[in-house]
This record gives C-alpha cells, structure tokens and sequence, in this order.
C-alpha cells in the first residue's frame, strides 16, 4: 500500500528539472491512518518528505502506530539537481531522525549517492 507524499513531474525541455508538488498534510494523514488502521504495516519505507511538518507527522504516525521495520529515505537530492531539494524538509529529517525524533526503531538512510553525500555533509 502507498500513500503519497509529493507529486513531482520533470521537464525535459529544462534540463529535466523537477517541479515539486505536495500534497496537503490532511491528505497524507487521512492515507496513512487508512493504511494503518485497516491494513495494517510490516514494514515501511518512505520517499519524498517535502516538509518540515511532514517529517514530524511522519515521526508521530511511527510511533503512534508502533511501526517496525521502519526505513527513512527522505530523497533530499535528486540526479541532476545540484542542492538540497527541500531545504526546510532536510532540516526537519535532522531534528526528527533516529533518538532525536524518537524513531528508534527507524533506519535512516538516502537511497542515491546525491542523497548520501548530502547527508554526509550535515552531519
């Protein structure tokens, strides 16, 4: 099951630059209550998080829901795009990521090598 964060759309006549789209946190809330309550979740792994508020509603759901398996890949960089995407959102990772956040359960990781070297960078 999914519940999307962020619809984002390239344009190739610009250097394939991503326009990013968010969805409203309401929205986001109402999915993963939906996923959560009448699904249920083994494991979980997230994409985009466009927002500081996001990551910290992220963070709350973790652990209201006591979720495991919990994988963090907040895709700050993408290929092809020189800085941090959403730069409210990457400092919103680092206030919520791992003991901080109260995650402890949750791996914290970027996916591509733009992210990890981002990541390396602040920290």
């Amino acid at each position: 099951m999914t519940a999307l964060t962020v619809i984002v759309a390239q344009n190739p006549e610009n250097s394939w630059a991503h326009d990013i789209y968010p969805i409203e946190l309401a929205v986001i809330d109402k999915q993963i209550d939906t996923i959560c309550q009448g699904i249920g979740v083994d494991a979980m792994k997230t994409g985009m998080l466009g927002s500081a508020a996001l990551v910290e509603m992220i963070a709350a759901k973790i652990k209201k829901y006591q979720l495991k398996n919990v994988v963090i890949d907040p895709v700050m960089v993408c290929k092809g795009i020189d800085a941090i995407m959403v730069p409210e959102a990457a400092a919103g990772n680092e206030r919520t990521a791992g003991a901080a956040g109260g995650c402890d359960d949750a791996k914290y990781v970027g996916s591509g090598i733009p992210c990890r070297h981002e990541m390396r960078r602040d920290a």
